[in-house]
């Protein structure tokens, strides 16, 4: 029978199913009996029935009094459902907080691995290329002490290409001055010669008018033997000094041609050693230009050499921001984790965004507030909170959760730890985040130790 069958029976004519049944028995018996055997009867029958009813109503004191026992019982089950229905309600708040909280971690760790991960990959891409841009420079140095060694051969060879260039020139003088003076000989040889001859033909001429004149005076001539011995002699003298005057113009003749011949040598050195001095300034014009391509080339692999450097340094602030990155990730992890983060900085984080909460529900307080704006920054506070409180419980453990309105610490102490005085153990857990324990801002993240 359950409850609302018992209340029924009770609310009826007050009397059991059971004890009506018996009492409407026994009056059909003492009806059915005539006479004086009708009344022992009736008398044996009511003494029973008042028996069984005596019975009857002890078994039902006895199960009125189960009755009650078991709606005790029912109301302190019913008692206990509802707080195990609201701790299990309380819990499954936890739980899915708790889930949330577990997502958001293993997301934010995904996230963090998946960065270091990538800040590794820049890190080893990094070296790479500095290793390759080391390599580069090297290699450009190298080249650079060829380049300034070829440099310097060819200024040397250029400088012994200039004193070869200046002797040349000096001999090319030399020689000219020489070729000077033999013109200038030659011209003289070539005087005397035509005075030479004109003293021949001078000659010839009176020679003529001498036969001219022996002829005529072939009468004369014995008269003038003597004149004509002494002629004669003078001929001979003559046709001597002719002679001589003939040799020394074949010896002349000789010179000249010498001379010419010594003049062609000469115009063949000249032009031999024009020749020798158009390629030596040919070679001089390569010279020139293979120094002003190796300056360029020398230009360009300093022009090089300095991006390659700039590049470097870009490379070096990158690494360097890498860094920073990788030391803020590692800010924000534990020590146990791999990172570098300690409670009190933590709790500082938490403070800080507390303390920006708490003003910001001050500040909507005030009769002008710009209430929307400052439930934006209420909201951006709480998650910011709720992010720095995740750090804390990581470092020092705990449960959190998220103040709403109405809500105070020996509330949640009596929720969470079935005991309202314990709510101490909640302040000092969280007094980087709470001013006064009376009062405990909607948005407020705790940690519940």
């Amino acid at each position: 029978m359950n409850k609302s069958s018992m209340h029924a029976t009770d609310r009826g004519h007050g009397v059991h199913p059971s004890i009506r049944a018996l009492a409407v028995a026994a009056i059909l018996l003492a009806l059915a009996v005539p006479g004086h055997a009708q009344d022992e009867n009736a008398q044996a029958g009511q003494a029973e029935t008042q028996a069984e009813l005596q019975a009857v109503q002890d078994r039902y004191e006895e199960a009125r009094d189960e009755l009650g026992q078991l709606r005790a019982a029912h109301e302190i089950l019913e008692a206990e459902l509802a707080t195990a229905r609201s701790e299990q309600s309380n819990l499954g708040e936890q739980l899915a907080l708790q889930r949330v909280e577990i997502s958001d971690l293993e997301g934010q760790l995904e996230t963090s691995q998946t960065q270091l991960n990538e800040l590794r990959a820049q890190r080893d891409t990094l070296q790479d290329q500095v290793g390759d841009l080391q390599a580069a420079r090297d290699i450009l140095e190298a080249e650079l002490a060829t380049a300034r060694s070829e440099q310097a051969d060819l200024g040397e060879q250029l400088a012994l290409r200039d004193a070869q260039i200046g002797d040349l020139e000096g001999q090319l003088e030399t020689s000219q001055n020489q070729l000077t003076e033999l013109r200038a000989q030659r011209d003289t040889l070539q005087d005397q010669v035509g005075d030479l001859q004109a003293a021949r033909d001078v000659l010839e001429a009176e020679l003529a008018t001498a036969r001219s004149e022996q002829a005529d005076l072939g009468e004369q001539l014995a008269l003038r033997d003597a004149q004509i011995g002494d002629l004669e002699g003078q001929l001979e003298t003559t046709q001597a000094q002719l002679a001589t005057a003939q040799d020394e113009l074949a010896a002349k003749g000789e010179q000249i041609n010498s001379l010419e011949s010594r003049n062609a040598e000469l115009q063949d050195q000249v032009e031999t050693t024009q020749a020798a001095l158009a390629a030596a300034r040919a070679e001089a014009s390569e010279a020139d230009a293979a120094r002003a391509t190796t300056a360029a080339e020398l230009v360009d692999m300093q022009s090089q050499l300095a991006a390659t450097q700039a590049e470097l340094e870009t490379v070096r602030a990158e690494r360097a921001a890498s860094q920073r990155e990788l030391t803020a990730l590692r800010a924000l992890l534990p020590p146990e984790e791999g990172g570098s983060l300690d409670l009190e900085t933590a709790r500082a984080a938490a403070a800080e965004h507390a303390e920006t909460l708490r003003t910001a529900h001050l500040a909507m307080r005030g009769r002008e507030a710009d209430r929307e704006a400052l439930q934006a920054t209420v909201d951006e506070a709480a998650a910011e909170l709720r992010r720095a409180q995740a750090l804390v419980a990581r470092i020092q453990g705990g449960t959190l959760y998220e103040v709403r309105p109405g809500e105070t610490l020996g509330g949640l102490s009596g929720r969470f730890y079935n005991e309202a005085n314990t709510w101490p153990r909640v302040y000092q857990a969280n007094r980087h985040v709470l001013e006064n324990p009376d009062q405990v801002w909607p948005g407020t993240t705790l940690i519940l130790p």
